[in-house]
């Protein structure tokens, strides 16, 4: 197998161009559905569940946490499988690992954080890429097979309020792809005293 890439050409007709441009010209992007913020979709109350819990990691991390914070009566725990605790000063007691995962965490923010930016400001932008490319898709999730920052417990138990803390040697804030099975494990350890 040869790795060599050979040039090629893609000839569309410049009438299927125009046609194109036409259309895209004319498409309504909406920012976002107006009206619906929190409360859009199904109330789980009305589906039987007057109390739950909720799971996520990567942006599903920060929509479970802020559910917590909005419905605490109605949870009856939040698992979080990633975390960004906020680091204000840096401790001089800190450890080598604590050391490590600090700088990884300042290497993502300064080198790979562009998710971030984009996510929180052109979502509906990068939506219509990610739904129309399966190639994009595939790109935009392959990108993380790692865990991004592994958190340093002692700051995220300065914001959280830490119950249950486990970490693994494989996954990462997809750990749903990556590792089902250590997830849902993890999730099942979280949840049981809590019913």
């Amino acid at each position: 197998m040869t790795m060599e890439i050979a040039p090629f050409r893609i000839e569309i007709p410049q009438a299927d161009l125009d046609d194109l441009r036409d259309r895209l010209a004319r498409t309504r992007w909406p920012d976002q559905l107006s009206g619906v913020g929190w409360d859009y979709g199904i109330p789980l109350e009305r589906l039987g569940y007057a109390r739950y819990g909720a799971q996520g990691g990567d942006w599903g991390s920060s929509i479970s946490r802020e559910l917590g914070r909005l419905v605490p009566s109605r949870l009856a725990g939040v698992h979080q499988n990633m975390l960004f605790p906020y680091v204000r000063d840096e401790p001089a007691d800190l450890t080598a690992s604590e050391r490590a995962r600090l700088e990884a965490l300042r290497a993502f923010q300064a080198t790979g954080s562009g998710y971030f930016a984009l996510q929180s400001t052109k979502p509906q932008t990068l939506a219509y890429g990610l739904t129309d490319s399966p190639a994009g898709q595939l790109a935009w999730i392959a990108d993380f097979p790692r865990e991004i920052a592994l958190p340093i417990r002692r700051f995220a138990a300065q914001t959280e309020n830490i119950v249950h803390w486990s970490e693994f040697d494989r996954g990462g804030h997809f750990a749903a792809m990556e590792e089902p099975d250590l997830l849902v494990g993890d999730v099942r350890d979280f949840f049981r005293p809590l019913r």
